[in-house]
């Protein structure tokens, strides 16, 4: 936790923009939080980038910002802003907010960095269990149909599986560490990283994506979502897997054919659990509802639980501070970041 009087404000502090919605504040600024970082940024301009969004790069224009903390909720900002030096993002993604020319032309940009990963890795191994466990099921069987435990019960342990997880960022290094009780073997898949990341995390690299989908008894899918990797993963790779397999998306929805999801989730051939999907909130009529069998749906809560979010916030806090104080924000989102990124 923060302490008061651990700063001391600079002399002339940066004209500064905290474009947070207010339900952002109360998430990430709880209580003292608040306070900290009203005394870290005086003089700073807040507002709800929501509440006049015609305006906004009007307003980005004639306050002129040197620093922006932003979020989930922040307007897009334009390259063309001159005045601009560091972007301090307290949620995860940034590109469907900041342009990559502000990257190339050296404004330092932060983001929450692995304060978030460790959460969505706990989601992913939550989702895992529930998956092989029959979650889903079991919790219609006992709430709707007031029923009990069947013989078999079609349950699947997690112990000595083979675990393929596509992508290898921030999230999959932590679910890795987390799956190491299990006696998981585990093997990643993707492009352009360099070896050093698998060998680190002692996993083994797998030669193709479709050589994962082969091999793996569990896939997760954690890879972040470009124009590259958007609907990567098709109707045939999903077919590959192995009778009473497991398919885990904690990544994105887009990744996924969401139609050959569903299709080969209702043939019953493999389990299936998500958290993201193509379009959110997931759609009344999507046929991937109701298939409690062998599907258990997540509403895109993977990410930091509520005890979890201040986190995001002190993390932030301690990186304008080093900003301020001349230092090199941490978590910064280089261009290799920003182009891998989601």
């Amino acid at each position: 936790m923060l302490v008061a009087g651990h700063f001391t404000p600079v002399s002339s502090p940066p004209r500064t923009l905290v474009a947070l919605t207010p339900r952002e504040l109360d998430i990430f600024f709880p209580g003292a939080l608040r306070d900290h970082l009203a005394a870290t940024l005086p003089g700073a301009k807040f507002i709800d980038p929501k509440s006049a969004p015609g305006e906004w790069a009007g307003v980005l224009s004639a306050f002129a910002p040197e620093v922006m903390v932003t979020a989930w909720d922040c307007a897009p900002i334009p390259a063309d802003l001159p005045s601009l030096r560091y972007i301090c993002h307290v949620t995860g993604s940034v590109r469907h907010h900041i342009d990559r020319a502000l990257i190339e032309r050296g404004v330092v940009v932060s983001n929450w960095g692995a304060v978030a990963s460790e959460t969505v890795a706990e989601a992913a191994l939550m989702m895992i269990l529930c998956a092989l466990r029959r979650a889903q099921y079991f919790g219609d069987l006992m709430h709707r149909q007031q029923g009990w435990s069947p013989l078999p019960a079609g349950t699947q342990s997690l112990f000595d599986r083979r675990v393929g997880i596509h992508g290898f960022g921030l999230v999959a290094k932590k679910l890795v560490v987390l799956l190491r009780p299990f006696r998981c073997q585990i093997r990643a898949f993707t492009k352009g990283v360099p070896e050093s990341w698998f060998s680190e995390h002692s996993v083994d690299r797998a030669e193709s994506l479709e050589s994962l989908f082969d091999w793996a008894d569990v896939l997760v899918e954690a890879e972040g979502l470009t124009p590259a990797t958007r609907g990567l993963v098709t109707a045939p790779l999903l077919s590959r897997l192995r009778a009473g397999g497991t398919f885990v998306n904690i990544g994105r929805g887009a990744l996924v054919d969401e139609q050959a999801l569903a299709h080969i989730a209702a043939t019953g051939r493999i389990r299936i659990a998500s958290d993201v999907y193509e379009t959110e909130p997931l759609h009344q009529n999507s046929p991937l509802r109701g298939l409690t069998e062998n599907v258990t749906l997540f509403p895109h809560v993977g990410g930091p639980t509520d005890d979890r979010f201040q986190l995001c916030g002190e993390f932030a806090l301690r990186n304008l501070r080093t900003y301020l104080s001349g230092g090199t924000p941490e978590a910064r989102v280089t261009l290799e970041v920003f182009d891998r990124a989601t």
